[in-house]
């Protein structure tokens, strides 16, 4: 006989495969970004041999395939299983360090991660595939460093650094600095909460503007950044109201010992108010669509950290709404760009 456990086993993995399958066989050539990597695999050896200091990894893998003859469909479905595959093993870890299928809470988990993943697989592993690849790679490190598998994260993170900068800078703040909150050396931990909640995101954001402004991507959020800043401001916005009142029944502003779910939490909260700040300021002129680009980015973690066993329903409810966010905005924005 099955134990509980192992059902509910079966039917999360049985729907991994049955996602995976699912992507692998659609017609990938509607993406925005199909044409753009069918150029880049066409002159990968252009890239390989004149951007090996930008996204090495990513241009001697696409050169390989390239050269192996294969069609450009077969190509973008070896990287997309790629990327797939070290996503679930991440997944594995995960829900490892989480004891995710003993979790209490685990059918309505369940339930958000099915509609999270959809969006994840499609945004990043079918149209953006290099930042996708990135992901993969950043989200198993980080399931390693959880498991104190240090070597093994610093390799992954490496490699992701040579596959997609601008998207391991935004995720190595989710492995490393949340583990420097832990740092028993600085007695003041208001000061050291202050640094990290309010300044990184700030400077990850700033980061990424300054990264896509001069590059060709800056068009399209000139374009598209009159309408698309209006549901970003509407957005934005209501969930700083939900976490004030979070703040208010539990405390989490500057709380010792608390998870990384919530400390990550307390991250997207002050991440959010420094978007929604920077909406009123030149910098919307410019940065457009890459606003949401690193919002995805950075709360993808979340689809592991709800796994804790510490979670409750008031941050379900806050998490469901990051979700529906990133759904509005991203298949908006995709109605702009095709």
């Amino acid at each position: 006989m099955l134990t509980l456990e192992n059902k509910k086993k079966i039917i999360f993995y049985s729907y991994l495969i049955l996602l995976y399958f699912f992507f692998l066989n659609i017609d990938k050539s509607f993406s925005p970004d199909y044409i753009a990597y069918f150029k880049r695999g066409h002159n990968s050896n252009w890239y390989l041999k004149n951007e090996y200091h930008y996204g090495f990894i990513f241009n001697l893998l696409l050169n390989l395939l390239w050269s192996s003859k294969l069609s450009y469909h077969g190509i973008v479905n070896i990287i997309y299983s790629i990327s797939f595959i070290l996503f679930v093993f991440s997944i594995y870890n995960f829900s490892k360090y989480y004891a995710f299928f003993q979790n209490k809470k685990f059918n309505i988990i369940f339930f958000l991660f099915l509609i999270y993943s959809i969006l994840i697989v499609f945004e990043f592993f079918i149209i953006r595939i290099r930042s996708g690849l990135s992901i993969s790679l950043i989200l198993l490190s980080f399931s390693f460093l959880l498991n104190k598998k240090k070597f093994l994260y610093l390799v992954l993170l490496i490699i992701s650094f040579s596959v997609h900068i601008e998207t391991t800078i935004c995720l190595t703040y989710v492995s490393s600095l949340l583990f420097f909150l832990n740092y028993k050396g600085i007695k003041n931990k208001n000061i050291k909460e202050i640094f990290i909640f309010v300044t990184i995101p700030a400077l990850i954001f700033l980061l990424s503007f300054f990264l896509n402004i001069f590059s060709l991507r800056n068009n399209v959020g000139i374009l598209v950044e009159k309408p698309l800043n209006i549901y970003r401001s509407l957005l934005y916005i209501f969930p700083l109201i939900l976490f004030i009142l979070y703040n208010n029944q539990k405390k989490f502003a500057f709380i010792e010992n608390c998870s990384f779910l919530l400390k990550y939490i307390k991250c997207i909260s002050f991440f959010m108010f420094t978007i929604f700040v920077s909406l009123f300021t030149p910098i919307s002129q410019y940065a457009g669509e890459d606003i949401h680009r690193v919002f995805s980015i950075f709360t993808l973690p979340l689809i592991f950290l709800i796994m804790s066993k510490e979670i409750d329903n008031f941050l379900l409810i806050i998490f469901s709404y990051i979700i529906l966010i990133n759904f509005v905005l991203f298949f908006k924005n995709f109605t702009y760009l095709i």
